[in-house]
């Protein structure tokens, strides 16, 4: 997946992704060249209850872990420099493709080198303006929804 960054309004310039970058988040296929994951939101719990008692112990009972919520956020752009793709079409050809009621498997968000995170696409939500009235400065932000399997 590239590294991409905003040239000039409209436009986003594309760097090789062969670039470490420190806290990179992937989302498997996943790989808009007009988009970029701009950070996560990870939620995760366990199913619990608490029972107090007269002599003031109190007992916690486990009852394993529920699933957790990821939010995947970004940025959509327009169009690369070369005009190629636009990235809200590539934000919703992916929840197309990969929602939970077209696609039985989990998908998996990589978080750093070595954490992985896996679940099932929810929902998405796209939010998109245009700057001072000008078309090509139209940038989206969007959130997709993951919700996340217990960890073993």
């Amino acid at each position: 997946m590239a590294d991409i960054f905003n040239s000039r309004a409209g436009y986003v310039a594309i760097l090789p992704s062969d670039s470490v970058i420190p806290g990179r988040i992937t989302v498997a296929g996943f790989s808009p060249s007009a988009a970029l994951v701009s950070g996560i939101d990870y939620k995760q719990r366990t199913n619990q209850q608490f029972q107090t008692s007269l002599d003031r112990a109190i007992y916690l009972y486990v009852f394993g872990d529920l699933m957790g919520d990821v939010l995947v956020k970004g940025i959509a752009f327009p169009a690369t420099c070369e005009g190629a793709s636009e990235g809200l079409l590539e934000i919703l050809k992916f929840y197309q493709n990969q929602r939970a009621s077209v696609q039985s498997s989990p998908v998996n968000v990589q978080v750093g080198s070595s954490e992985t995170i896996a679940g099932f696409l929810t929902a998405v939500e796209v939010i998109s303006e245009a700057v001072a009235q000008d078309p090509m400065s139209f940038i989206s932000n969007y959130t997709m929804t993951i919700n996340a399997l217990p960890k073993r």
